[in-house]
Order: structure tokens, then sequence, then C-alpha cells
């Protein structure tokens, strides 16, 4: 019989102690969201200060919108020291949490591209590598720590605790039991306590029963997605290798190079499909990369910078901003029988190169729709149901299935068994749901697709050039008039 209201005395302090634990552990790992949520309401909300018209003419805007771009999601405190000593095993990420691109870094200059092979500067390297391979246990220990599975370790703590309270409350009436009867040894409540405990154990055997289906749930949906991700890995590795394809038809089919009369324009015909083959990597990745973007102005206007794009291709490309990187895989077959008219490219050449751009196309498509390869969310939406259903169980049932019948209020491995067991099944639903969001999710499994950009880059860069020798002083390229150089290097 409770004499006061609360009740202050048994096993209720217990009680009150994991409640505000809950409680606050909930808050606090809440907060970070809530606070993420006001700072995009505010930004929403209050004018902007830059200029509507303002465009980027040097690199370092590419690189500060980059940094805002990818500050749709934050790095976490862990990344941030790790980063801090320099380490490896984290630049990855942060290469996509701090925006950093190595193929943004630098102008492309016609006049640096037509010189002889040696001469050239190099297309500097990517920001980090592609993707990074933990094999030790200190490396795999650092990637937990920086993941998002110490979100869930944070919230198996919350439910740890919400099961201290469970725990608390049969201990307390396991006492209240005893209490009375000692008051009345008459009173016949044996009854009524093994009744009790006969209700709660029911609920821990429908868990053992239930939990089968969860457990194939998850099994399935992690397989389709860890299927879906290294198809992202596939499909952007055949566009780097139809990519490269075109290159060598390109570079082989140009013979003059090295002419007197026609080798300065033929190595500006390269450079040009030198640009259009690095644009269509790029763009490759609009929409997809956080910091490449997804607005058609500002990424045309970041080719137009890193000198991938001249201003009337920009103006003509813009007119099709719903399909730019279709229009400027158009652009090479027109280029292409351009040339076969002119006669600087084999006519031989003329049916593969086709079906490479066709390749191409197709590939490039292949990416750009696999945010829409999903697996049905009918089944997602179930499974998540039926496996909050299980933990819900099994909030109620670790407790009576572990419980001492000792004077204690406190139940230690009740505590233990529900956060392993939290951590198993709401760990496997957040390894899902990171592998749903794809490889370019900073928080997840992620690549970095600079290092692609880079060494397709350099491929081409070496292919196109390869046969270049030293042209004489009067063939070598003169500036057009009016081009637009960055303001770095006009600094410099």
């Amino acid at each position: 019989m409770v004499e006061e209201f609360p009740p202050l005395n048994g096993c209720f302090p217990t009680f009150y102690i994991f409640m505000f634990l809950t409680m606050g552990t909930a808050f606090v790992f809440r907060l970070p969201r809530v606070l993420k949520a006001c700072r995009k309401w505010w930004c929403d909300t209050m004018p902007s200060q830059l200029n509507p018209n303002w465009e980027p003419t040097d690199l370092s805007d590419i690189e500060r919108r980059q940094k805002d771009r990818a500050n749709y999601t934050r790095a976490d405190f862990t990344s941030n020291l790790i980063a801090c000593h320099q380490a490896k095993f984290v630049e990855v990420k942060m290469a996509l949490l701090t925006g950093r691109m190595g193929f943004a870094s630098f102008y492309r200059d016609e006049e640096d591209f037509c010189l002889g092979n040696g001469e050239s500067r190099l297309p500097p390297p990517a920001g980090s590598c592609y993707r990074q391979i933990y094999t030790t246990p200190m490396q795999v220990l650092i990637y937990i720590m920086t993941s998002g599975l110490m979100r869930t370790a944070f919230s198996a703590f919350t439910f740890a605790c919400a099961t201290g309270m469970v725990g608390a409350l049969l201990a307390e009436v396991r006492t209240t039991i005893d209490k009375n009867k000692q008051v009345d040894p008459s009173l016949e409540s044996e009854d009524w306590y093994t009744l009790f405990l006969m209700n709660m154990q029911t609920v821990a055997g429908i868990m053992d029963d239930f939990k089968f289906l969860p457990t194939f749930f998850i099994t399935y949906m992690i397989g389709q997605d860890v299927t879906r991700w290294l198809k992202w890995l596939q499909t952007m590795f055949c566009i780097q290798g139809r990519l490269h394809d075109v290159g060598l038809i390109i570079a082989s089919s140009y013979r003059k190079l090295n002419d007197p009369l026609v080798g300065k324009q033929q190595r500006q015909m390269l450079f040009k499909w030198y640009r259009y083959l690095n644009a269509i990597h790029y763009l490759a990745y609009f929409k997809l990369d956080p910091r490449i973007g997804t607005s058609p102005d500002q990424v045309v206007q970041d080719l137009r910078t890193m000198g991938l794009l001249v201003d009337s291709e920009c103006n003509q490309i813009l007119l099709a901003s719903a399909k730019l990187r279709d229009t400027l895989v158009s652009w090479l077959g027109v280029l292409w029988h351009d040339e076969l008219e002119r006669g600087w490219v084999q006519a031989v050449d003329n049916d593969v190169f086709m079906r490479k751009v066709c390749d191409l196309r197709a590939i490039l498509a292949t990416l750009a729709d696999m945010p829409d390869m999903q697996t049905s969310q009918l089944v997602r939406v179930m499974m998540v149901v039926v496996t909050n259903i299980l933990l819900s169980l099994a909030l109620v049932g670790y407790p009576t299935k572990m419980y001492e019948e000792t004077k204690q209020c406190f139940q230690f491995w009740p505590l233990v068994a529900s956060y392993l067991y939290y951590v198993c099944y709401r760990g496997m639903l957040h390894v899902m749901f990171m592998l749903d969001k794809g490889p370019f999710y900073g928080k997840g499994d992620c690549v970095n697709v600079d290092a692609l950009l880079v060494s397709t880059e350099r491929f081409t860069f070496h292919v196109f050039r390869t046969s270049f020798q030293t042209l004489q002083p009067e063939f070598r390229c003169v500036r057009k008039p009016g081009e637009i150089r960055p303001l770095r290097e006009n600094l410099s």
C-alpha cells in the first residue's frame, strides 16, 4: 500500500534514478538534431547576405562553395579530433565532410596543355584515396568511433536505463508482497504474485518466438543494400572505363600532332576533347556528390572557373539545364563528325567511337538512376515496425527472463543483455540505412569520387600528350583575345 506520493521508499529511488537517466540521455541524444533543425530554419528564414547575381571568378570561390554544400552534415567530434592529428584513417570521410576536391583546385590552360611532352604541368593529386579499408583492430575501433554506430551505442544506453526501470519495478513488487505477508500472514498474495510473474514470462516467451521475423527481414534487407552499394562502385568504375576507352580512340586518331602546319590546331582540338571528357566525368556525380551540388547554374559556373567550359559553351549548355550531362555527351558525337569531315581523325575509328559514346551515355544514365533503384518501401517500413515491436517486448521480457529473486533493486545482467540486444538489432538497422544512402554519405561507408576524377584526368592528360614534341616558337599556342584567366593565376 502506498502511503505517500510520490513513493520514496523501497526500490522507487532506483526507479527514479533510471527514469531520469532515460529521459536525460534521450534529451542529450536528440539535442544535436534539434539544434541543427533550428539552425537550418534560421538560415532559411533570414534574408541572404549574398548578392544573387554573384558569380565565382577564382578557384578559392569554388572551394568555399563546395565546403558550403558539404555542410549538409557535420563531422563528429572524434573525426575532427583524429583529423587534427593528421591521421590517414579518416581522410576519405573528412574530404566529403569538408568539401575538399583536388579536381577543382587548378585551372586547365590550353597553352600549358599544348606544350611538349614533359614540359606541361601535371594535374595535382586528389585530396584523398578513393576508399579506405580498415584491417587492424585499431583502425576498426577508429571507424566505429567516427561512424554513426556510436549513435546506436548511445541510444542503447537509453534503452538499458529503461530496462533498469522495469527491473526496479519487479523488485519493488516482490518486496511489497513480502511486506504484506509479514503484516498479514493469512493474506493469500502468493497466487497473485505467481500470476503476475507468469504474465511477465509470457511476454518473454513471445519475444523469443517473435525475434525470428525481424532477424529474417534485417538479413534480407542488408543483403539487398550491400548488393546495391557494390553496384554503385561497379557503375562508377565502368564510367571511368568508358571514358578511358573514348580517350584512347581519340588520342590514336590524331596523326599530325607534331606537324609544323596543323600540329598546333590539332593539339588545341585535343585540349577541347580533354575539357569535354573531364566535364562529363564531373557532371556524372551532379546531384549525387554533395560537394558538386544540385544547381545547374552553379555546376556550370564551376566548370567555367576550372577551365573545362568556355563562356559560349556555358551559355549553350544552360539552355538544356535539365539534361546537362546528356547534352555534353552529344557534343562528343558532333565534334567527332566535324573532325571527321576535316580529315583530322580516322574514318576507320568512326564505328567503334560511336559505340563507345553510346556505352558511355548508357552507363552515365545507370549511375543517375541508382537513387531510384531502392528496395520496396513497404518491405522496409514493415521491417522497421517489427524490429521496434521486438525491442518493445525485450524492454519487458529481458528484466523478467533474467530476474533474480534477491533484495537488490538493481539488476545488472538484464541491463547488459538489453544493451547488447538493442545494439545488435538497431545497429543492423543503422547499417542498412547507411548503405541505403549510397557511397556519397560522409558518415557512412563512403568513397571519394575526387580520386576517380583526378585519376581519369591524369590518364587523359598523359594519353593525349604522349606523342607531343616541342613545337617551334612560331607554332606555339597564342592566347585568344579576351580569354578569361582565374584571379589566383593572374595574381601569381
